[in-house]
């Protein structure tokens, strides 16, 4: 895995931990809407590693693809 879509995986999971830990400490308005925004951010950091990952592995095997129709 390359360094960016590591970086992204990491982001999301640190944002669901303090999504976690903003919904149990408060109980307004504000700290429930800071809370949605930043679940939706860290499901979104989770969605894009997830994109560049296989777009990841969609390379690699055209690679070998590519390296074996020639031999």
């Amino acid at each position: 895995m390359t360094g960016f879509v590591r970086s992204s995986y990491y982001a999301g999971a640190v944002g669901a931990i303090i999504v976690a830990l903003m919904t149990l400490a408060t109980g307004t308005a504000a700290g429930t809407l800071g809370a949605f925004t930043l679940t939706f951010a860290a499901l979104t950091s989770g969605m894009i590693g997830g994109l560049l990952h296989a777009l990841s592995a969609a390379c690699v095997a055209l690679r070998d693809i590519a390296r074996n129709s020639f031999r």
